[in-house]
């Protein structure tokens, strides 16, 4: 009797921490109408598996350009993966959510699409059609520059 008590009080609080948490929003910084929505749904086989390519996940690598960008791409994934629901293909803006980081995708000439697995990869934002005068890079350093 005891220890269905303890799962029923278990079962209660973990119900209780999941309507309480919070739904992740896109950051204020994020939201410019120069920008749309860059992630790719892939094309998954009858299983579910998609074409194996480089994953983000929690641990990735990236580098600092001289003007303090911090970019991702190919060579930052240190895992590849067939199961996935979301890839860039394209110069993006993307967001760490764990990490409260911003970064700019570069795709690889070898390697274009990068697969981002977990919920830390919420957005990634890449610039209208009407707006591919503008660069990417002014674009992040005017957003980490407005990051409050």
């Amino acid at each position: 009797m005891k220890q269905s008590l303890n799962a029923e009080k278990l079962k209660e609080d973990f119900l209780e921490m999941v309507k309480n948490a919070k739904e992740p929003t896109c950051p204020d910084f994020l939201n410019d109408d120069r920008l749309e929505d860059a992630f790719k749904q892939p094309v998954c086989d009858q299983d579910g598996y998609a074409e194996s390519i480089p994953t983000i996940w929690e641990d990735y690598k990236y580098m600092i350009d001289s003007d303090g960008i911090k970019i991702i791409s190919a060579p930052s994934a240190l895992i590849k993966s067939k199961l996935y629901s979301k890839y860039l293909d394209v110069r993006s803006l993307v967001w760490d959510s764990a990490k409260e980081e911003l970064f700019l995708y570069v795709p690889d000439l070898q390697q274009p699409k990068v697969a981002f697995k977990g919920g830390r990869w919420i957005y990634a934002k890449t610039l209208k059609p009407e707006f591919v005068d503008l660069s990417l890079k002014d674009i992040y350093k005017e957003k980490i520059g407005s990051k409050p």
